[in-house]
């Protein structure tokens, strides 16, 4: 009597592990043109800062003068040239790659919102305070403009999109529509992330004391003149810029350099 025996093999099917996707910010415009749009944003910021944006001084800070900027202004122009600055230095730019040892992606980011931040504060406080969009000069539409290109340009980098998990199908409607939001969150926090910082050049000590002495005294400077404000606007204006500026510079990875 023969005996036959039916041998069964069970194949394991393992799951592909899950890989990082590049996401698209708030438009679809291809990478290099919103590198472009975000830097020139940067640059015609600079320009606006120099134009008038208000047709009389009842505002504080005199923002009627051309060719010279004057209080909300200058914190414009500052957000402008980190921005303008942050995306030559993405372009490799011998000479200003420095300015970004961890990516300038995230650093241009937040630039644009300081940039976008501060001058949409300004302009609508002008138009309160004066009584309508009607006191507004050429200049300030030109900052208008030009921080809304910088900011969507800046936004539409591309950028590597976070894991996310979706949400159980068995869950209440409420459920699911809080784990969807905090995928967003995620996704969108994802945006600001940095890469690693590249290696930094052995500077003699000497030069280190001077950087360190240099990063302090601007510090106390930019301290100085938060604390000196002659006018709420300019005070709310110097914090939007200050925490967005220095977030960019942190992100930018110089911060950790000294």
């Amino acid at each position: 009597m023969t005996t036959m025996t039916t041998t069964q093999t069970t194949t394991t099917v393992t799951a592909p592990a899950p890989t990082a996707t590049t996401h698209r910010g708030a438009l679809t415009l291809p990478p290099h043109i919103a590198r472009a749009t975000a830097t020139a944003g940067g640059a015609l910021t600079i320009v606006s800062a120099f134009l008038a944006w208000t047709w009389t001084s009842a505002f504080p800070g005199d923002l009627t003068v051309y060719g010279y900027p004057g209080g909300l202004q200058w914190l414009v122009l500052v957000s402008g040239a980190l921005l303008t600055l942050f995306g030559l230095s993405s372009y490799g730019i011998k000479g200003l790659t420095w300015l970004t040892p961890q990516g300038a992606d995230p650093a241009i980011r937040l630039a644009a919102y300081a940039a976008f931040a501060t001058a949409w504060f300004t302009i609508i406080a002008i138009s309160v305070q004066l009584g309508g969009f009607v006191n507004l000069e050429p200049g300030a539409y030109v900052a208008l403009l030009a921080t809304l290109i910088g900011w969507l340009g800046a936004r539409s980098l591309p950028y590597e999109r976070p894991e996310t998990t979706p949400a159980d199908p068995e869950d209440s409607g409420f459920d699911q529509f809080k784990h969807n939001l905090g995928n967003r969150w995620t996704i969108y926090k994802g945006s600001f992330t940095a890469g690693t910082a590249r290696p930094a050049k052995t500077l003699p000590s000497y030069v280190e004391i001077l950087i360190v002495a240099a990063v302090l005294a601007l510090g106390l400077a930019v301290f100085t003149y938060g604390i000196t404000t002659e006018y709420d606007e300019l005070f709310i204006g110097f914090l939007i810029t200050a925490g967005f500026g220095f977030a960019a510079i942190q992100k930018a990875g110089l911060i950790q350099r000294v």
